[in-house]
């Protein structure tokens, strides 16, 4: 019966020292997230023998001052991480508590703890307890994920990203991409480039514009009203371009007009009032109120006027000055060295530098024809008057004789 009392005396002794040791404690668990690293900072994994002592002293080899103290074996996760609760941890935080945490007999840390949230320092922690008060500066790393997650969905940006909403944006880059652009705002830039990617004009199109009909009238404004382009110049829209106005040509009605100066096609610097420097093909009429001056020949068809005008002949003679009539041409033609007298579309007389050569009769009335050789029925009269054939004379033959031959024949030569 002693033997029991004494211990059972002995029993109470020891749980009353426990308690003396114990008395500034309450119960709570405390959860450590720990990545167990070698002496580089390379990640360990593996199984391996904790000691976590708290103790109210920095020297965590002051045995003394340990009030808490637990041992467990613990292995790592694939990122040397453990995850480990200290039950019945029981601390009123009413002086500085360090934590001393022992792997393998070997002191790793010595850290202070509070009843303050703290951090410590992994290579992969969970997000559930991060509360961000701040901006996250990464530097230059990235955010990457394996198919999962917001950013496992997101992929790239370009591609994935159906609708962005921002106030700014700025980038010193490119914004490339397939697809449209649609925007109730402006776009403004210095350069802007439809179809080329280096835009050397404020807008530069490679390709067509294709304009619309717009009622804002605004200066500078251009538009495409279903039947022509128009511009407004602050008080009045005006065709411009071919359909003039807005042009050099100026519109009246369908008609287009240009009075400022010359015309010139195929020349800069016309000299006329319209100078065209190559050919000109008129299918129909050229009225002409002055006079017409050809440096060179011109083919037409039937050409009227008051005065003389040129038209082509289906002989082999040049151009000719004629006034038609009707179907026939009449006026004078050339040759190489001839003038020709042209008479109802026939070459009627031919005129060379030594001889006159005609068709038809030759009637003077009233006027005498005369000549240093007249040549009747030959081209090469020999004497003053030279007849190859008969000769009909029905008036008075006056001659002064010089030389009278009868030939053989009944012929009769004078001269």
């Amino acid at each position: 019966m002693k033997k029991s009392v004494v211990v059972t005396i002995f029993i109470i002794l020891i749980l009353f020292f426990i308690n003396f040791v114990l008395a500034e404690s309450i119960s709570e668990d405390l959860h450590l997230n720990i990545q167990t690293t070698n002496a580089t900072g390379g990640i360990e994994t593996g199984t391996f023998d904790f000691i976590f002592n708290i103790s109210n002293s920095s020297n965590c080899s002051e045995l003394s001052n340990v009030i808490y103290s637990n041992s467990s074996t613990l292995t790592t996760d694939i990122r040397g991480i453990i995850s480990h609760y200290l039950p019945n941890v029981t601390l009123d935080y009413d002086v500085q508590y360090y934590l001393c945490y022992y792997r393998d007999g070997v002191l790793q840390d010595s850290s202070k703890i509070a009843r303050t949230p703290y951090t410590f320092r992994a290579r992969n922690i969970t997000l559930s307890g991060v509360e961000i008060d701040q901006n996250l500066d990464m530097g230059a790393y990235n955010i990457t994920t394996t198919d999962t997650g917001f950013f496992g969905w997101l992929g790239s940006l370009a591609s994935r990203v159906t609708k962005l909403f921002v106030v700014d944006i700025d980038y010193s880059g490119q914004i490339n991409g397939t697809g449209n652009i649609t925007t109730l705002g402006n776009i403004t830039a210095e350069y802007i480039g439809i179809g080329v990617s280096t835009p050397s004009q404020r807008l530069d199109v490679i390709g067509g514009i294709q304009f619309g009909d717009t009622s804002d009238a605004e200066a500078g404004v251009i538009r495409w009203t279903g039947t022509e382009f128009q511009a407004y110049n602050g008080t009045d829209w005006n065709a411009f371009g071919i359909y003039g106005g807005g042009s050099l040509w100026s519109l009246a009605g369908s008609d287009i007009y240009y009075s400022l100066g010359k015309v010139g096609i195929g020349i800069a610097a016309p000299q006329n009032e319209l100078n065209v420097v190559g050919e000109a093909n008129i299918t129909g009429n050229l009225t002409v109120g002055g006079n017409i001056t050809f440096e060179g020949a011109l083919t037409a068809g039937n050409i009227s006027g008051s005065g003389a005008v040129l038209n082509e002949q289906t002989s082999s003679i040049n151009p000719t000055l004629v006034p038609s009539k009707g179907a026939d041409t009449y006026g004078l033609g050339y040759g190489s060295e001839s003038l020709h007298l042209i008479a109802g579309s026939v070459d009627m007389l031919e005129i060379t530098s030594s001889l006159i050569t005609g068709k038809g009769n030759i009637t003077a009335s009233g006027y005498n024809i005369t000549a240093d050789y007249i040549g009747v029925g030959t081209t090469t009269p020999s004497q003053r008057l030279h007849v190859e054939g008969n000769a009909n004379v029905t008036g008075s033959v006056i001659m002064k004789l010089m030389n009278i031959t009868v030939l053989q024949n009944g012929d009769v030569n004078v001269w």
